[in-house]
């Protein structure tokens, strides 16, 4: 590559090894954590589920349970056993680094395990590598029998005060002997009662030479060694060969390898085959001898007899054959071996970071999913493995992005939950085109972005490309050319700003580009020959070096790291508006001391991410330095009034400090940094494959958080005295106050005619000061006065970021019109006494929100006539648009009138009411006594007249006519009202029906 940032984070440069002193004093104490990633217990866990990264060593226990190694820089070494189950439980390894002596092996702290191995009593040795020491593990305890943690050969009074320089395979007698392969010092050592000697080899590394004696014969970087009685088996690895030291006689053969002859898997005499790097060695309860080689990648036998086989491997590296003849399998560097009771072979298969077994000759895989840090989907992130993850970005509900830069895949850590989710990438490296983002293949990618519609930018650096994906989970190429540098070269970092205008740190054309929203891709940094040095001119007439990092702040300027010549960060004006549009200048750096307070007096080792926060303060990671530095006070015209301190790491790489300061922690290859809206500064930590978060530095833009965007009332009578109430909650989830100024509803009602006081609201908020996490309540209340549908907007006007907010208002009015004739129906009728009659009715509701409202009316029907009934429905329901439809019904009696007397007397009874006719019979019997008595004619007469009176006397009721012939009953004829009246709640309406009876 051509960026050496790139190759620092890889190969890891000497200076990532120097201690930085930097004065620069912290802005302020805050707390470090870890929030993704880095050391990773993986107690409890699917062996094959978890990643088992660089595993080396492998021993089994006297009673036939497997134990193996992982290693990566951030988790140091940790050893796990695998249950018969499945199930991997930790027993020794908690973080990189050498201490924990005297305490539970759990908790110490190693290196790279180069080699283990139990005794007959189930203690265990360890070869850390690293730290130059073997310690052992008993009962849970961890001690150091052998090696000062000092690499090197000096032979001290003890074993403890020796020197050992990488020790790596290890074997145990039955009288507690510890045998060492010296692997640094060429040698094999023995520690035996606490003193250590040299068995085998000079100390000098050499080629191939024999001697006359075990401790004359050289030995070249051995690295097995194991036991079969009295006979120490040796993998002289780079001299190619096996040796056999015979401890009681005290000499030295080769049993395997020296031979000229090529790579053969087929079977021959042991010693006249030739060896590529035999490793580790193992030998089983009959004699025969297996070690791994892996310069061919396989696993070799040589029996009693002295004959070479492969037991393992094509000779060609890979991962293939499982379930499968393991002789036709493929393995990759295959490291430790061990053999159980039964015969069962477990092998370190190193480099594709898993520990395989083969039984009866099949090969399976029983930890380890294949990939060097890679597990955890579907769990929280803080239990996830990463590898390298360089990049981090957040999109607008606040889930974080993060490039896993050498799984080669994109995660997701759901801002709700913590779950992580890989959402773009293979898991395996390289390039397949576009397509499905989770079934297309990435190649290193190594920072994204996130725009305002949710859209993912990668910077793909090992494909020259920039891709991205959108909200369906597509993966397209939007910059550059597949398979050529043409257009783009190892772009390493990516920007959106709030247009949605992408930039590219094209850091291997030295340019920082712009991806317009139409696709066009410009040159927006550097291609010019002014060097940091020269302000103030057009940012396309600068020179940049190496530029690396690339950011937008919320105007819209951009900030790039360039980390190469003399590293600095510099600020391009991008907003039209200002006098300095589309020029550069340096805000940070160029300077020559590590120690200076002035921004532009500092010197850099080699910036990478860059961030700048709402207040203008600009945040810069130093991959080399291992730190993150805070710039304040600083702008384009006054660069030199910046000052700059550390806010994390302290100048020394490794993996610390997580829940105490964060100045105080180490860190090792920061890289592109960013900001969330809680003010944590999140540091993707690459080379512990961790993501860094640093609380409370960031100053995040005021905030306003509404509970709802949107009031929906339900409909409402008109006339009914209805109204509602809805609150809406501002909250303020950032840390900086929230005022709101005005809250109002907007008039938008004039063109409907509807009033604009249906929608009104009061409020807690304007004129308060809405604190970090506090709230304030907006009401709105709803009364219809038309019937119709109803909406508008509340504004909310704030110092929030996102002001104006709005919310939308929708409600409605609904009413209804008093019963009329349906369709062809009429209000008036006309029969005959007696008859039957019907009026076809409706309903009809006007306004509502929707065809789905709807209002139910109690009927009822008063006024009918003496001798009729009125019928109709106890209810109906009608909806705007369409209307209730009902019947009233009306029948009548026939009037009738009963039989009566004829003459005068008739006619007499009938003009008097009641029973007059029968009170006049006292006096008509007085006239006739008086007739007697006087005159007869006389009382003839008043007979006569009494006659007449009862004659026309009526007995009926009062409001039927009088007939010579009887009385009248029923519905006579005339003319009447009936009224109909619908209820709907508190609202009435009536019809008024006519009913001509004839």
């Amino acid at each position: 590559m051509t960026i050496s940032l790139l190759n620092s984070i890889k190969a890891k440069l000497l200076s990532l090894f120097m201690v930085i002193a930097v004065a620069a004093l912290p802005v302020c104490a805050q707390k470090i954590s870890t929030v993704a990633g880095g050391i990773q217990d993986l107690n409890g866990k699917s062996a094959t589920a978890i990643s088992t990264s660089d595993p080396k060593a492998v021993a089994v226990d006297i009673s036939g349970n497997a134990y193996f190694s992982v290693y990566n820089w951030a988790v140091g070494a940790q050893i796990y056993k695998l249950g018969s189950d499945g199930i991997v439980t930790r027993i020794a390894g908690n973080g990189n680094g050498n201490s924990g002596d005297g305490g539970q092996a759990t908790s110490a702290k190693f290196g790279q395990i180069a080699g283990m191995t139990f005794d007959s009593t189930g203690n265990l040795y360890i070869a850390d590598e690293d730290n130059c020491v073997v310690r052992e593990i008993s009962n849970g305890v961890i001690t150091t029998v052998a090696g000062n943690s000092i690499c090197g050969s000096t032979t001290g009074s003890s074993a403890i005060t020796s020197e050992l320089d990488e020790p790596h395979g290890l074997a145990v007698d039955s009288s507690g002997n510890i045998y060492i392969a010296d692997q640094g010092n060429c040698a094999i050592r023995k520690v035996s009662n606490g003193a250590i000697t040299t068995v085998a080899g000079t100390g000098d590394c050499s080629v191939y030479v024999n001697g006359s004696t075990p401790t004359t014969t050289w030995l070249d970087g051995p690295e097995g060694v194991a036991l079969y009685g009295s006979d120490l088996y040796i993998a002289d690895t780079w001299n190619a060969v096996i040796r056999k030291l015979d401890l009681s006689a005290n000499t030295i053969t080769i049993v395997a390898g020296g031979g000229t002859g090529g790579y053969s898997s087929a079977s021959g005499p042991a010693t006249s085959a030739s060896l590529s790097y035999p490793a580790y060695v193992s030998v089983d309860s009959t004699g025969n001898l297996y070690f791994t080689e892996f310069g061919y990648h396989d696993i070799r036998k040589v029996d009693t007899t002295g004959t070479i086989s492969t037991v393992a491997g094509t000779g060609s590296k890979g991962y293939t054959g499982d379930g499968s003849a393991a002789t036709a399998a493929t393995l990759y560097e295959p490291q430790g071996i061990a053999l159980d009771s039964t015969g069962n072979l477990y092998i370190a298969d190193e480099y594709n970071y898993v520990i395989r077994k083969i039984s009866s000759g099949v090969i399976s895989t029983v930890a380890g999913n294949h990939h060097f840090s890679y597990s955890g989907d579907g769990g929280l992130a803080t239990s996830a493995q990463l590898e390298g993850a360089m990049g981090i970005a957040l999109d607008g509900s606040g889930n974080r992005y993060i490039a896993d830069t050498y799984n080669c895949v994109i995660r997701k850590i759901n801002a709700s939950t913590g779950i992580i989710s890989t959402v773009a990438g293979t898991g395996v490296c390289g390039y397949s085109g576009d397509g499905s983002a989770l079934t297309t293949k990435l190649d290193d990618p190594y920072d994204v972005a996130v725009d305002n519609s949710g859209n993912l930018y990668i910077a793909d650096n090992n494909n020259s490309l920039i891709r991205k994906v959108d909200a369906s989970g597509t993966l397209t190429t939007v910059a550059g050319v597949a398979g050529s540098n043409n257009g783009l070269n190892y772009p390493s970092s990516v920007a959106v700003d709030g247009s949605g205008n992408v930039y590219i740190a094209d850091s291997g054309n030295a340019l920082i580009r712009k991806l317009d929203t139409s696709g066009n891709l410009t040159i927006a940094a550097g291609g010019g020959s002014n060097d940091y040095s020269v302000n103030g001119v057009a940012a396309i007439s600068a020179a940049l070096v190496n530029p690396v990092g690339v950011a937008v702040d919320s105007s819209g300027n951009l900030f790039i790291t360039d980390a190469g010549g003399h590293p600095v960060v510099r600020e391009v004006i991008l907003v039209s508006s200002d006098a300095n549009y589309g020029k550069i200048t340096t805000v940070a750096g160029g300077g020559s001391s590590a120690t200076a307070s002035g921004a532009l007096d500092f010197e850099f080792l080699e910036p990478a991410g860059v961030y700048v926060d709402a207040s203008g303060s600009i945040f810069i990671s130093d991959a080399n330095a291992s730190q993150v530095f805070k710039v304040s006070g600083s702008s384009f015209t006054s660069p030199a009034s910046g000052t700059i301190a550390a806010v994390a790491g302290n100048g020394t790489y490794g993996y610390s400090g997580d829940g105490g300061p964060a100045t105080s922690a180490q860190l090792d290859g920061p890289i592109f940094i960013f900001g969330d809206g809680d003010g944590n500064l999140l540091i993707p930590d690459a080379e512990n494959s961790a993501i860094r978060s640093v609380a409370g530095v960031v100053a995040v833009p005021r905030q306003s958080q509404l509970s709802t965007t949107s009031l929906n009332f339900d409909t409402q009578l008109i006339n009914s005295g209805a109204k509602a109430t809805k609150t809406i909650t501002v909250t303020n989830p950032g840390t900086q106050p929230l005022t709101v100024s005005s809250v109002v509803v907007n008039d938008i009602y004039t063109a409907s005619g509807v009033a604009p006081t249906d929608f009104t609201e009061s409020d807690t908020c304007i004129g308060t000061t809405v604190t970090a996490a506090s709230s304030c309540t907006i009401s709105v209340t709803f009364a219809a006065s038309a019937a119709k549908q109803e909406s508008t907007t509340l504004t909310i006007t704030s110092n929030a970021t996102s002001s104006p907010q709005t919310v939308s208002l929708s409600g409605a009015g609904i009413t209804f019109s008093a019963p009329g004739a349906a369709t062809g129906g009429s209000t008036s009728s006309t029969i005959t006494s007696g008859g039957t009659t019907t009026y076809a009715l409706q309903l009809t509701a006007t306004g509502g929100s929707s065809t789905s409202d709807s209002l139910t009316f109690a009927l009822s029907c008063s006024g009918a006539p003496t001798g009729a009934t009125c019928t109709l429905p106890a209810s109906a329901t009608a909806t705007p648009g369409t209307p209730a439809t009902f019947t009233v019904t009306v029948a009548t009696t026939k009037a009738s009138t009963s039989a009566g007397r004829s003459g005068t007397l008739a006619s007499l009874r009938n003009s008097f009411p009641g029973g007059m006719g029968l009170a006049l019979i006292p006096f008509g019997a007085m006239g006739l006594g008086l007739a007697r008595k006087r005159r007869k004619l006389a009382g003839i007469l008043l007979l006569a007249l009494l006659a007449v009176v009862i004659s026309t006397t009526g007995c009926g009721s009062s409001n039927s006519k009088t007939s010579s012939t009887g009385t009248t009953t029923g519905t006579t004829a005339g003319t009447y009202t009936l009224a109909v009246k619908a209820v709907s709640g508190s609202v009435s309406q009536t019809t008024n029906l006519t009913l001509i009876v004839q």
